[in-house]
């Protein structure tokens, strides 16, 4: 079995890896030390087995190493990195660099320099106006979302009164990796320069009727190429039609308020995202085919979450979520298939029976395909630093919806133990 191996550091990581290094020296040299550096880590292994695969479809061992500390009174740093190794679908190893950078506290302002994730938005997991990082599709397995770090400049300045304006300057684009088989075709548009791969992000946050309210602003790469398929005019047994891919710039507008309505928390996150325009996307069919849209889009989450008081606790959460270009669970459309909204469902319940004993059930639903995933999950704790977990996945749809088109695939046991240190 040929192991594939994946190395990433890009340039720009690499450059602020040096100047962390050089500040960081130099921070030492003129302040002493407060305390050791803190180390921390994890060790954690998943696998799938596929019910109507009658295998282990997918498994992944990941390690995660981290170290943190101060430098004096108003300088700290933090850096992180993990490598992971899977036999399925097929045998891969990863090293990455997760987040490294230096914390600053200069009286009013906050500066964090290095490659870093900013997580913004108040919904729960899926967070429309949090676009800084590159993000995951929604994973079938466990229904999250992740991001990647980003090489960038982030400063936050506090007003007072809960009041603070942030402004981001991403220094490298980072992309989010291509889905399925056109993760084999080359895209064009990718930024070749220092100046082509600046993105700017800004967030006003303040305090209204007892809520947080957040607005927020990005201009930048979208993490994903649009895509399309045009003629390749060649005889069989030549393809009729050739995938392309093509990065472009979007400008994005957010706005994100949580508070509390009783004992219960509720949140209410939405963007409207406008992409450049790319004429090969309005060219007639069926010369072309476009798998992506110039049209602007929309994405809204309103939640709501409440802890019971039964036992050592009963936790719901129930999120309804819009997505005007339905690309939740795909990016893309199938060849001449029009682009529909879709509205979801997302919902959580968390009990523990008892202190080490944990139950979980989290389901999404397709409310306009009229599909689901149903993810019950059990974990156990037999030391405070082990978790024994072991769920099944079922759900229901056919496959005239993307969510029901991926239940028969991700119907199965899901099971693993992680070690933290």
């Amino acid at each position: 079995m040929r192991m594939k191996r994946v190395w990433s550091l890009p340039r720009t990581i690499a450059m602020l890896i040096a100047a962390l290094l050089a500040l960081t020296g130099a921070a030492a040299a003129a302040v002493p030390i407060a305390g050791a550096p803190e180390f921390s880590g994890s060790a954690e292994y998943q696998f799938h087995y596929g019910f109507e695969a009658k295998e282990v479809t997918g498994d992944w061992l990941k390690l995660r190493l981290a170290l943190e500390g101060d430098i004096g009174a108003w300088v700290g740093y933090h850096l992180d990195a993990w490598a992971s190794l899977s036999t399925k679908p097929e045998a891969a190893s990863k090293l990455k660099l997760g987040e490294a950078y230096l914390d600053a506290s200069l009286g009013p302002v906050d500066v964090r320099l290095g490659s870093q994730l900013i997580n913004w938005g108040t919904a729960d997991g899926i967070n429309p106006t949090s676009v800084v990082n590159p993000r995951d599709l929604l994973s079938a397995t466990d229904l999250s979302v992740a991001g990647a770090p980003v090489p960038a400049v982030a400063a936050t300045y506090y007003f007072g009164s809960a009041s603070a304006v942030t402004g981001v300057l991403v220094l490298d684009f980072v992309p989010a990796a291509i889905p399925g088989e056109l993760a084999q075709v080359e895209p064009d548009g990718k930024p070749d320069s220092l100046r082509d791969n600046l993105e700017f992000a800004v967030r006003g946050e303040t305090m209204l009727g007892g809520h947080n309210v957040y607005a927020s602003y990005f201009y930048g790469w979208q993490d994903l190429p649009a895509a399309w398929l045009e003629a390749t005019g060649l005889p069989d047994p030549y393809p009729p039609f050739a995938p392309h891919l093509k990065y472009r710039r979007m400008h994005q507008f957010g706005l994100a308020t949580a508070g509390t309505l009783g004992d219960a928390a509720v949140w209410l996150e939405g963007a409207v995202t406008v992409p450049d325009k790319l004429e090969e996307l309005d060219a007639a069919p069926p010369a072309t085919m476009p798998l992506s849209s110039n049209d602007p889009y929309v994405q809204v989450v309103a939640g709501a979450d409440y802890t019971f008081n039964i036992g050592t606790g009963l936790f719901a959460s129930a999120q309804l979520i819009y997505d005007s270009a339905n690309a939740l669970l795909s990016p893309y459309t199938q060849p001449g298939q029009e682009r529909k909204a879709g509205v979801y469902a997302l919902l959580v319940a968390r009990y523990s029976p008892a202190d080490d004993h944990h139950l979980e059930l989290v389901g999404l639903l397709d409310l306009t395909g009229k599909a689901g995933l149903v993810i019950p999950r059990y974990t156990y704790n037999p030391v405070q630093a082990v978790e024994l977990s072991i769920g099944a996945i079922t759900g229901f749809g056919d496959d005239t919806s993307t969510l029901g088109s991926i239940v028969p695939a991700a119907r199965g046991v899901i099971a693993g133990v992680k070690a933290s240190f």
